[in-house]
């Protein structure tokens, strides 16, 4: 097996595995990992096996905080077939190597247990344990049709109207 840093060369291999972990149209993913490869701050490393096929991916970033920076485990995948032989934590051994390297000594992930039922388990075989557990509550509301205009000032964001 052999780890490379995610590149042009790589970008259909890399492509293929995301869509397994995240179902969705290729544009997407591929304005994603275009951002992943323009940047300074972010990272995806895949896995191949000895016959040059892809087994695996693992996509980091650098979050900058005033009280400590950290990085991030943006996604981690391994192909059903090659799971339990310990290349997930080949893939997650080379992006913490990437975090220590830019003087990143923490390192955050997040989870869907229902939706990803091994993750809780593999986070917490590399050494990972769990931090908080946070649900979010969404509701659409519904107007009687007397909606005010929108101001065309506002946009959308923590920041929306900062001046």
């Amino acid at each position: 097996m052999k780890i490379l840093e995610a590149s042009d060369s790589n970008f259909k291999a890399w492509l293929g595995l995301r869509k397994l972990l995240w179902p969705g149209a290729d544009e997407m993913h591929v304005g994603e990992m275009r951002a992943i490869l323009d940047s300074d701050t972010q990272i995806a490393f895949l896995m191949f096996s000895s016959d040059d096929q892809p087994v695996g991916f693992i996509e980091g970033a650098i979050y900058l905080n005033p009280s400590q920076d950290y990085g991030y485990v943006e996604g981690w995948y391994v192909l059903p077939d090659f799971r339990g032989q310990g290349l997930g934590g080949e893939l997650l051994g080379a992006l913490e190597g990437w975090f220590l390297h830019q003087a990143i000594s923490l390192s955050l992930s997040d989870t869907i247990p229902a939706q990803y039922p091994l993750s809780p388990e593999a986070h917490a075989r590399y050494g990972y344990r769990e931090y908080a557990t946070m649900k979010i509550y969404i509701k659409q509301l519904e107007s009687d049709g007397d909606i005010p205009e929108r101001d065309p000032r506002r946009s959308s964001g923590p920041d929306a109207g900062a001046v």
